[in-house]
């Protein structure tokens, strides 16, 4: 019985690890991410419903990055058919937030973050909550309500105060961006060069390197040209050194 019990747990984390490896491709190399998916969705029935609905919920990721928003959207609707967990419950409904945008149905994506905001306020656990704001900025970004980032990006970082280095790398990044696109042109210079340095520091470099880039755009919004020049291809060079690390840490 006990053998049993330790198989299935076995088996329970090997599919874990296989939703991750996806996950983790889905930012680097897409066509490996699709092709691990589908290795597991063969395997469904053996699933968890909480897999399940992880599996359901990258499947989405994979046809929006094909523009295939409808396929997205029926995909997601069968990832909530498993009652998810919060974590996964609140992706879930930004993806749908996300594949609005991609219908172009903003009014509907619109009200969909209202919903999302209202679900966040009501978790206890912090981690979820920051988390969650994180994805949530992408999505404002989306949207170009840089306003709306920049107060959420704080509140992720008031929240957070640090004891998460990932999740703080994400919103000094997301706050910078925000600054750019309000024209806060010294002010996003400055919080780029702060990401660059705490995010490397911490291990993160491919959003050090968004940082890089991130300071080549305030120089080319202000007309310093060879600066912007040469920061671009810093970030592409180390963007690709990056990648590359990351292949191979898989």
């Amino acid at each position: 019985m006990l053998f049993i019990v330790s198989a299935a747990l076995s088996y329970a984390d090997e599919m874990d690890a296989e939703l991750d490896l996806a996950e983790n491709f889905m930012h680097t190399d897409t066509q490996s991410a699709i092709a691990k998916l589908h290795s597991v969705l063969a395997l469904e029935p053996s699933l968890s419903n909480t897999q399940k609905s992880r599996l359901h919920m990258l499947m989405s990721l994979k046809h929006i990055y094909l523009a295939e928003y409808s396929e997205a959207d029926n995909a997601l609707d069968r990832a909530l058919s498993f009652n998810p967990p919060d974590d996964i419950l609140t992706r879930i409904y930004l993806y749908k937030v996300t594949v609005s945008i991609g219908l172009k149905n903003y009014k509907k994506a619109f009200s969909q973050l209202e919903t999302n905001l209202a679900r966040i306020q009501s978790y206890q656990d912090n981690s979820i909550k920051i988390a969650t704001y994180n994805r949530l900025l992408n999505v404002y970004l989306e949207l170009e309500a840089y306003d709306e980032m920049l107060r959420i990006s704080q509140l992720a970082m008031a929240l957070n105060q640090g004891k998460n280095p990932k999740n703080q790398c994400y919103s000094m990044l997301y706050y910078s961006v925000a600054n750019l696109r309000l024209k806060q042109f010294q002010q996003a210079s400055s919080l780029f060069t702060e990401t660059e340095q705490y995010c490397r520091e911490q291990g993160f470099p491919l959003i050090a390197v968004m940082s890089v880039k991130g300071r080549g755009i305030v120089a080319f919004e202000q007309g310093e040209y060879p600066k912007a020049e040469s920061l671009f291809l810093t970030a592409f060079i180390h963007w690709t050194l990056s990648i590359k690390a990351c292949k191979n840490s898989i």
